[in-house]
């Protein structure tokens, strides 16, 4: 039988557990064939030989996180994250000139107050004097918040009268009057289910241009957990049907969607190429904010923890429904309150359910009480984390240094305690709250340090992870999280072919030189999607 491709390489890496290979692997109708020294059985005349002598051939990287609509919209509309003031941002916006998306809004992306000049959250009377006739709709760098002008409030319907929401925040004037800032999910679903009805073709477009994106980077799965109202299922489903589905896509609904929807969602959307196994929470904002739900008080606040935007005993029992039906849970918990919240209640549920076979998560863990880490291992809990989430901005004002303080910032991102307790994490990078690039997560899960290379031994060195450990949780580690594993993750003969051609030797990469990675070519279930 003949092969499609033969790649030859003296560095591939199959996956952790077996060491780097000299030889060849041979591609046949989208399948790992052959794996050996000599694929010469497999050679045909029309076999393609390519031959990547110094070069790593490894699984595809798979992000276990990202908002793909939102990555999608950001990389057409403005990036407001170099701006210092209200102002500034709101006059950025309207130089920047882009128009509208099919729909009439205008979106922005990437903001913070908390490093601008006035360090107050931001009204609508700033974007008024620029766009009082085009609805507005601007994220933040976190994607916790939104900020809006006046025509988005009256196209929504959202004003004095609009009542409170239980887990968020409507911010009001002295009158009670919308602000046009808006805090988490449930308040800011209010404007999004209208701000983010676009056409199927509109998003088929920009969605593309995301996966283009991936395919530069070597990312050949994706998992979208799907945010702020927009189904994604049909946009997933045409793209196929138009021979343009670069990756392998795993959906996640939201929690409230119910086990119901989901299970029909499955049937009707499932394919070789997009899944449908998971339901995600919110259980907290994150410490940056202010809204991250902690154990003990924030240093910065005195007596102020946060709150937990749902309760034990309505997240053990939807836990319960959803394990029963088949489906994973994931919790977003950055703070180690949420963490514990999470892992409560994953272990009351494992008291009338059996939960380790369908691999619950925790996203983020950014802090984390030292006792609950072993949490993870007992109840078969998984780690999903974000390497690129740990630095963005100098070690002296860091935020986690005012907001924890020195003690508990010892269990910040806590990978390699993590690591250990089932034997693998998810990496991803949350996207477009940080950029899809994973040489820069598996570089900062490698060193730990900022950009200029502080602290030298790296930020908690204890917790950092070796470049095979990186690129096991990038590959096979999101694979196990997705339970995706019997199709990628690794180089084994029956896999689909989901592999990358790195530049250079990576494992011969040292410091900053492992961020300049980047792929020669890319492979998705044995056809390229990419090549230099």
């Amino acid at each position: 039988m003949n092969a499609d491709y033969i790649i030859k390489s003296d560095n591939i890496f199959i996956s952790s557990h077996r060491p780097c290979y000299d030889g060849q692997i041979a591609i046949k109708d989208g399948k790992i064939c052959f794996l050996g020294k000599n694929a010469i059985e497999w050679k045909g005349t029309d076999t393609k030989e390519l031959d990547y002598k110094g070069k790593t051939v490894c699984p595809g990287f798979i992000d276990s996180h990202t908002h793909v609509l939102l990555a999608a919209l950001q990389g057409v509309y403005t990036n407001l994250n170099d701006c210092q003031s209200e102002e500034d941002t709101a006059r950025k916006l309207y130089e920047d000139g882009r128009n509208p998306a099919d729909n009439g809004w205008i979106f922005g992306f990437g903001w913070t107050y908390h490093q601008w000049s006035e360090k107050t959250p931001p009204t609508k009377n700033s974007l008024d004097k620029f766009f009082k006739d085009t609805p507005v709709a601007l994220l933040n760098e976190e994607l916790h918040s939104l900020w809006v002008n006046s025509k988005a409030l009256e196209i929504c319907g959202i004003n004095r009268d609009t009542p409170d929401v239980a887990s968020g925040k409507i911010e009001r004037d002295k009158e009670g009057n919308p602000t046009g800032y808006l805090l988490e999910f449930e308040a800011m679903k209010k404007v999004t289910k209208k701000a983010f009805d676009f056409g199927l073709d509109y998003l088929v477009d920009i969605t593309k241009g995301f996966l283009t994106k991936c395919s530069e980077f070597g990312i050949t799965g994706v998992s979208d957990i799907q945010y702020l109202c927009t189904d994604m299922a049909p946009v997933y489903k045409e793209l196929e049907r138009r021979g343009c589905l670069s990756a392998k896509i795993n959906l996640s609904y939201p929690l409230t969607s119910g086990v119901e929807l989901i299970k029909e969602q499955k049937e009707k959307y499932t394919t070789d190429l997009i899944s449908i196994n998971s339901l995600k929470a919110f259980l907290d904002g994150t410490p940056a904010c202010g809204n991250g739900y902690l154990l003990d008080p924030y240093c910065n606040i005195p007596g102020f923890c946060s709150e937990p935007l749902l309760s034990l005993d309505y997240l053990t029992e939807e836990i319960i429904k959803a394990t029963k039906a088949g489906f994973q849970v994931r919790f977003h918990a950055c703070g180690d309150g949420a963490v514990r919240l999470a892992l409560d209640a994953y272990e009351a549920a494992a008291k009338v359910a059996d939960i380790k076979e369908l691999r619950h998560t925790v996203e983020h863990i950014e802090v984390i009480a030292e006792n609950d880490i072993k949490r993870f291992g007992e109840l078969g809990v998984i780690p999903s984390v974000q390497p690129e989430h740990m630095f963005w901005s100098d070690l002296e004002s860091h935020p986690f240094i005012e907001i924890l303080g020195a003690d508990r910032c010892r269990f910040t991102w806590p990978f390699q305690s993590l690591l250990k307790q089932n034997g693998y994490c998810g990496f991803g990078t949350d996207c477009p709250v940080v950029a899809l690039n994973p040489y820069e997560g598996i570089h900062r899960a490698v060193y730990r340090q900022l950009n200029n290379g502080l602290p030298s031994a790296g930020w908690n060195p204890e917790q950092r992870l070796s470049l095979v450990e990186a690129i096991h949780c990038y590959t096979m580690g999101s694979a196990m999280v997705l339970h995706l594993e019997e199709k990628c993750g690794s180089l084994d003969c029956g896999k689909s072919a989901d592999l990358v051609v790195l530049n250079r030797n990576i494992f011969e990469c040292q410091g900053k030189e492992l961020k300049k990675t980047r792929p020669l070519l890319t492979m998705v279930d044995g056809k390229i999607i990419f090549k230099v």
